[in-house]
């Protein structure tokens, strides 16, 4: 039988081989592929690390989860060394456990679409495909290459409180469906980093560091193809370059075209196309 346990430091170098080995299958992306992306995101709160032992005590899967601030928990994994064990039902079922017992209203996963063994386990633990929400490409970019930096035609800083009204105007009218109100985006602001032209906002970009991920990039509508948005994901590589990342993620609506090719430009690669699957707890 499985022994699963909280993930600590000395498990940090087997987990990241396991995700690598997932990677190479074309298996979903979990947010780390090295010990030192497992330290990041050790410290982030609401998150939870896992682990899983063999009867010999080896390592044999991973997986977590991020308790989100609308009472989601996004689940990562799980991956495990060998299938047909039970093993990674073993994980999940203390993934979801643990995060029901956190209040987690909903468990969400991302799948890639060529992904068929994981949705056919997702759908018979209970998981639906979520319809309503978008389908994404995965975007990769390996930081060990090199970043050409010129001298951007934009000023950045960080965001402040009194920008917060401007921020929300953006992302809602950016995102169809809306994204955070006010006190949500207050508890981010130290990621959020905004783009000013002419002394008048012209984006934001929000970087997610722990996690290696662009998790929004905004351009306000009269500053479009004026090329704020490719300085803004410039100004990620440079960032997360500057903090020792080792790729940079991005999720972007398989249909925005323009940010799609905005990405090729700058390197990086289509990894995959995902979507999301959820259930919820009971």
């Amino acid at each position: 039988m499985a022994r699963v346990r909280a993930m600590i430091p000395a498990d940090w170098a087997e987990a990241a081989r396991l995700t690598q080995v997932a990677g190479a299958r074309s298996l979903i992306a979990l947010p780390w592929e090295s010990p030192e992306d497992l330290e990041r995101l050790a410290t982030v709160p609401g998150v939870t690390l896992l682990v899983a032992e063999d009867e010999a005590g080896q390592l044999a899967g991973v997986g977590g989860f991020r308790l989100g601030r609308r009472g989601e928990a996004h689940l990562w994994g799980p991956v495990v060394a060998t299938e047909g064990h039970g093993i990674g039902a073993w994980l999940m079922n203390r993934m979801e456990a643990l995060a029901e017992a956190e209040g987690a209203l909903s468990f969400v996963l991302t799948l890639a679409l060529a992904n068929r063994s994981g949705a056919a386990w997702a759908a018979w633990r209970g998981y639906l495909r979520d319809d309503e929400a978008w389908t994404y490409q995965l975007c990769t970019r390996d930081l060990r290459e090199p970043v050409m930096i010129e001298a951007p035609s934009v000023s950045f800083r960080p965001a402040r409180i009194s920008d917060l009204p401007a921020l929300v105007a953006l992302a809602n009218g950016a995102f169809p469906a809306g994204y955070l109100g006010e006190a949500e985006w207050a508890g981010v602001l130290s990621e959020v980093t905004i783009a000013e032209q002419g002394g008048a906002l012209a984006g934001f970009l929000w970087l997610r560091a722990q996690t290696g991920r662009i998790k929004l990039l905004a351009v306000e509508p009269a500053k479009r193809r004026l090329g704020v948005g490719r300085w803004l994901v410039l100004k990620a590589l440079e960032s997360a370059q500057h903090l020792g990342l080792r790729h940079l993620d991005v999720k972007v609506r398989q249909e925005n075209e323009a940010m799609l090719a905005l990405l090729r430009q700058a390197g990086f690669q289509r990894a995959q196309t995902v979507s999301s699957w959820i259930k919820r707890p009971g």
